[in-house]
């Protein structure tokens, strides 16, 4: 009796009773975005302690723009849309990846599935970089198909029943009872969907 009538003196004071929900729909937590290709590659070439994404000394398209200014000044292959890809595109593609290892003199394994695109330009160690832009330990590629980027698939003529087999099973395909235009489509379909090329 003494402790209901302690409550109903406190009772003015409480904003809502225990049973009333919230009316506002809880907020939703944004995820951070990983840091971006260029991020990650800038900062271990520049040795950078890449923890510290949010640096206020680093602004990532004030980096690209005075690269691209840079790569001006040199010759290689389809600059126009290499230089448009570093300036204008939130994503890098592999080709401007490529040239930038060159003008850095670096050497770098980019692994994408079970596939991996050789970018070697120095003496110096590799690096091995994922899909997820993250760099890692050295892997043996081995068992992995290596691209190269100028022509990821070549047309089904050029290749041997044999090494289209070979390409299966390193992109983990199965190779039993089919024939070499059955073995080609696979692989293209993988490498489609991996690297864009044209169907």
């Amino acid at each position: 009796m003494v402790q209901s009538i302690m409550i109903a003196s406190f009772s003015p004071y409480f904003m809502k009773s225990s049973f009333d929900l919230p009316d506002t729909k809880p907020r939703k937590k944004r995820k951070k975005a990983p840091p971006s290709l260029f991020t990650q590659f800038y900062k271990r070439v520049h040795e950078i302690d890449r923890s510290h994404i949010e640096d206020n000394t680093y602004q990532e398209w004030s980096e690209r723009t005075k690269l691209a200014e840079q790569l001006e000044k040199t010759k290689f292959k389809n600059k126009e849309t290499i230089v448009n890809n570093l300036v204008y595109d939130k994503e890098l593609s592999l080709e401007t990846l490529a040239v930038l290892c060159s003008y850095y003199k670096v050497n770098l394994f980019y692994i994408l599935g079970r596939t991996y695109v050789k970018m070697v330009y120095s003496d110096k160690p590799a690096w091995f970089m994922n899909e997820m832009n993250q760099f890692m330990d050295e892997i043996d590629l081995e068992s992995y198909l290596e691209i190269t980027l100028e022509k990821p698939l070549k047309s089904v003529t050029y290749y041997k029943l044999a090494e289209l087999q070979d390409m299966s099973q390193r992109l983990l395909l199965p190779i039993e009872k089919y024939k070499k235009q059955e073995l080609y489509q696979s692989i293209k379909q993988v490498l489609i969907k991996l690297y864009k090329i044209e169907s």
